[in-house]
């Protein structure tokens, strides 16, 4: 009269019991994972447009790369810092020039400027003329005016070596005088990985497949367990990635980042880029 009846019933109540006990952990980290992709992503239309701000603000400033930084900063503060005010709004631009200012100084935050290049200088800059018409020692600019004119004076296409209506490709850079005023800039940020474990696992996969060196943090924390050099994640050690192949330094900076007290927070590289038509004349980095 005692015995249990429904000894199947159990069986299978005990294996969904478990089977739960471990799903829920793996569904958890997906939700998790995901979360933080789609902060990266929301991160992303921030840094295309600090991106086009900073190719705007370059190409009526001569390409000056102070003056594309700024830009560049000026258009990441909405998302980065926010404002009220003209007044705030001048504090938080300050505010987001330094953090980018750290962030290329520790190498998260990395800009290239890939045209006009040196050799499109080689190929069409002519020399800065002051007020007087006179030219400026040691200045050189691509011309961004009359260029219609200058591929004509220029042979507008009409020679060997020339794209139709695009006048002459130059020999060193292999741009014509078009091309060499398209401002084109590439922008790589570090979104900061912010959502508990996911961030951090994400980072050191990412860290371990490129075969990065353990970041400085993360060595000190493991040398307290017995693990020189060793990532970790919380209480669990994951160990050191070892090198099997060359560390591909490109993005170690990003994924071994550290906050300003010298914590780990891992960031993941957001690379864009953007064109502008200069509006005035690039100058050589080095002209005055």
């Amino acid at each position: 009269m005692g015995a249990d009846v429904h000894p199947q019933r159990r069986r299978v109540s005990g294996a969904a019991a478990l089977e739960t006990l471990l799903a829920v952990p793996l569904v958890l980290l997906a939700s998790l994972l995901a979360l933080q992709f789609a902060l990266v992503l929301n991160a992303r239309q921030a840094v295309v447009h600090a991106a086009i701000e900073g190719a705007r603000t370059g190409a009526v400033n001569h390409a000056d790369p102070r003056a594309i930084e700024r830009g560049f900063a000026r258009g990441i503060t909405p998302w980065l810092i926010g404002s009220q005010g003209a007044l705030d709004h001048e504090q938080a631009v300050w505010r987001a020039g330094m953090h980018l200012y750290g962030g290329m100084l520790d190498g998260w935050v990395r800009w290239r400027q890939l045209s006009p290049t040196e050799a499109s200088f080689q190929d069409w800059a002519v020399p800065v003329l002051d007020d007087a018409g006179l030219p400026i020692p040691g200045s050189r600019e691509i011309p961004a005016d009359h260029l219609d004119a200058r591929r004509w004076l220029a042979g507008g296409g009409a020679e060997a070596g020339a794209l139709p209506g695009e006048g002459p490709v130059g020999a060193a850079s292999g741009q014509t005088l078009s091309e060499a005023n398209l401002l084109k800039l590439e922008f790589t940020y570090g979104v900061a990985l912010v959502v508990p474990l996911a961030g951090r696992l994400a980072a050191w996969a990412m860290a371990r497949i490129e075969g990065c060196p353990a970041a400085a943090a993360a060595a000190a924390a493991g040398a307290g367990a017995g693990q020189v050099g060793a990532s970790r994640l919380g209480a669990l050690a994951l160990g050191a990635p070892p090198p099997v192949i060359a560390p591909w330094v490109r993005h170690c900076a990003f994924y071994n980042a550290v906050d300003a007290a010298g914590r780990p927070r891992p960031r993941w590289p957001v690379r864009v880029s953007a064109v502008m038509r200069m509006q005035q004349a690039a100058r050589h980095a080095g002209a005055g």
